[in-house]
């Protein structure tokens, strides 16, 4: 992906930031960095911006990826773990909100509320600020593996050598980045697609690294929304006016036609999406103590006979022609047309339904998902 053309900038340069990277440090810095400077453009105040508050975004960024949709940000990466402490340590949701995040965080760093995590988010920013100013860094600097210091340190703070995105300066005992006078108008106005720049390297970065795992350029960004599932409850509510059914996991649960939930069999939180053929309907108390974990293989069986008596279902007539999703859905299960569907027998349908979940579910276990337990569907 290429970044737009700048006047006064070297645009080649800021375009290598992210070249020889071995972890996701850069592209959550990168993101923060981008978030704090259009904060304090809108404040009207020069972008001088304090490193810790940098941390503490890269921190929010990463906490859906890592927990929610448990991607694998590599072995060394500590921006993963560090998100895992916080969470088990003050027993805060997968789903916890971004605000009440930083106010934890803030605590954390500024306040002394937790002195060996505040020690670890501040180690994110060991090297980082210093490895994404490396395409604007003399080739000295970049062959000595120790330099020195002073005049390093020089170096980085005066914008008359360091022609990069931003100097590091230290004031008070803190550490501050302070924008290149150069490149503000030009984060400004490119800042959105800077912002799209960076969530593509990051989602190439983790693609390698969460092999199988599907969609993964949209599990890196917040705010995802799930749409809604008016149109499969219909259908549902149809089927259990004519009959009744009972729980794929447990056949001695009969569902309740005033008062069900729709399970995705594969969590919403692997896939995201609203397949219908990976529906079920499900008791209140057994879609709560599932949740968003992995069922057995043996499962598959038992939604297959489900959704191959739908579809019965809707070739005869029995219930109202759904939306075109939902056969579509089912099109593109067993790929062919929902008319050449209907003559698939049961075993083939099966063969269709396991070679789609079979894998997905192995792939979700893998990526650390939790294995729904006997005990949950009792």
């Amino acid at each position: 992906m290429q970044i737009p053309y700048g006047n006064n900038q070297d645009i080649n340069k800021l375009a290598l930031i992210f070249q020889n990277t071995s972890a996701s440090y850069k592209f959550f810095f990168f993101i923060a960095l981008l978030d704090s400077v259009l904060d304090k453009i809108k404040e009207n105040q020069r972008p001088l911006i304090l490193l810790d508050d940098i941390s503490i975004k890269m921190i929010v960024l990463a906490w859906y990826p890592a927990l929610f949709f448990k991607l694998n940000f590599g072995f060394s990466d500590k921006i993963s773990s560090i998100c895992h402490t916080i969470q088990n340590k003050y027993k805060l949701s997968i789903d916890t909100k971004d605000s009440d995040i930083y106010i934890l965080l803030n605590e954390i760093v500024y306040k002394d509320k937790d002195k060996e995590l505040k020690s670890a988010i501040k180690n994110l920013l060991k090297y980082v600020p210093y490895k994404l100013l490396t395409p604007w860094t003399p080739h000295k600097f970049q062959c000595n593996a120790t330099p020195n210091k002073y005049i390093f340190d020089n170096f980085l703070s005066n914008f008359e050598v360091n022609k990069g995105l931003y100097r590091i300066i230290k004031k008070d005992k803190d550490l501050y980045l302070d924008i290149n006078d150069t490149y503000i108008p030009y984060l400004k106005s490119n800042f959105y697609i800077l912002k799209s720049f960076a969530y593509y390297h990051l989602c190439v970065y983790l693609e390698k690294l969460n092999a199988g795992v599907p969609n993964i350029s949209t599990k890196i960004k917040p705010e995802i929304l799930r749409d809604s599932l008016t149109d499969e409850h219909k259908v549902f509510d149809e089927i259990l006016n004519i009959t009744p059914l009972c729980s794929i996991f447990n056949e001695s649960i009969i569902i309740d036609k005033n008062n069900y939930a729709l399970d995705h069999f594969i969590p919403w939180s692997f896939i995201l999406n609203n397949s219908f053929y990976n529906l079920s309907p499900l008791d209140q108390s057994t879609n709560s103590k599932k949740s968003n974990k992995i069922p057995n293989e043996i499962y598959i069986e038992h939604l297959s006979s489900l959704h191959y008596s739908i579809v019965q279902y809707i070739a005869h007539g029995q219930i109202s022609k759904p939306k075109n999703k939902i056969t579509q859905s089912y099109e593109d299960l067993c790929k062919c047309s929902f008319d050449t569907l209907i003559k698939v027998d049961k075993s083939n349908f099966f063969k269709s339904m396991h070679n789609k979940l079979a894998p997905l579910i192995f792939v979700a276990k893998d990526s650390g998902f939790d294995v729904l337990t006997d005990d949950d569907i009792r």
